[in-house]
C-alpha cells in the first residue's frame, strides 16, 4: 500500500485533485463575493433610490426628470426667432435655445423650407449637436403642422411644394 501511495500516477492525481479544489474554492469566493456585492446594490436601491426621486430629497435638483431638455434634439412649439437663434418651448415648459446654421437642412413636412418658416407658434422637431453655452447647434429642423391644423398647408400659408427654398437663404 505505501508502495501504490508513492507511485507517480497517483501523486500526479492527487496533485491534479487539489488544484481543482482550490480552484473551485476561488470560484466559490467569488461567487460569493458577487452576491454580496448584488444584494447591497439591491438593498441599497430599495432604501436609498426612493427618497433620492422624493422631490423633497436633498438629491431633488440632480435628479433628471421628463421636463429637462435633451442636449442633442429639442421638440415643441417656437416661442422667438431672432436668427441665427430661436428658442423652442418643450412640452413640459423646459425652453431650448437652437442655433439654425447656413448648413441647416430645414422641412416642413417632406418639402424644403426656409428660415422664414419659422415664426413663433410653429411647432418644430430639432436634431443637432449640444454646444458649450447649452444651445443646440441645429443640423435639422422639420416643421410639423400644429395639432388638428391640416397637413396640406405650409407655416406660411402656401400650399406644400409651394415656393419652397433651401435652409441657405436666410
Amino acid at each position: 500500500m505505501k508502495d501504490y501511495l508513492q507511485s507517480n500516477t497517483v501523486s500526479k492525481i492527487i496533485l491534479v485533485l487539489a488544484f481543482l479544489l482550490v480552484v473551485l474554492l476561488i470560484f466559490q469566493a467569488g461567487v460569493l463575493v458577487g452576491y454580496r456585492r448584488g444584494l447591497f446594490s439591491s438593498n441599497w436601491n430599495a432604501a436609498y433610490g426612493r427618497e433620492m426621486n422624493d422631490p423633497r430629497s436633498i438629491f431633488a435638483p440632480f435628479i433628471r426628470d421628463s421636463d429637462d431638455v435633451s442636449p442633442h434634439g429639442a421638440v415643441g412649439g417656437i416661442v422667438s426667432v431672432r436668427l441665427p437663434e430661436i428658442m423652442i418651448k418643450g412640452q413640459n415648459s423646459a425652453e431650448q435655445v437652437v442655433t439654425v446654421s447656413p448648413t441647416t437642412t430645414i422641412r416642413f413636412m417632406h418639402n424644403l423650407a426656409s428660415t422664414s418658416d419659422l415664426v413663433p407658434g410653429n411647432q418644430v422637431i430639432v436634431i443637432g449637436e449640444p454646444e458649450s453655452n447649452g444651445s443646440i447647434n441645429a443640423s435639422f429642423i422639420r416643421v410639423i403642422p400644429p395639432p388638428g391644423a391640416p397637413s396640406g398647408l405650409a407655416p406660411s400659408g402656401r400650399q406644400s411644394g409651394q415656393a419652397t427654398s433651401t435652409a441657405n437663404n436666410q
